[in-house]
């Protein structure tokens, strides 16, 4: 079996704090898995400025959230600082 299940510790300590388990987390494991290779991604710089100009759209870079239960449903498990750092 392959180590690139969402279960699997593949990952490193990027996710250590995150629950694996857990559906609203599955978005940053995958966003993870790509940050491994960004390279792929640099390849098509088009498509990388609009995905970069949705994430501005969708996520407010200058807010802090100080308490979980403030965050965004769509922002669990950290998702906007990984898509931020996958895009830049």
């Amino acid at each position: 079996m392959r180590g690139n299940s969402v279960g699997s510790n593949s990952l490193g300590g990027a996710l250590a704090d995150y629950n694996m388990q857990d559906i609203l987390c599955m978005p940053r494991v995958y966003c993870e898995k790509m940050k491994r290779r960004k390279h792929v991604i640099d390849q098509y710089p088009n498509t990388k400025k609009v995905a970069s100009w949705l994430v501005g759209r969708l996520f407010d870079r200058d807010t802090v959230y100080s308490k979980e239960e403030e965050e965004p449903l769509y922002n669990k498990c950290n998702l906007r600082e990984c898509l931020l750092a996958l895009l830049d």
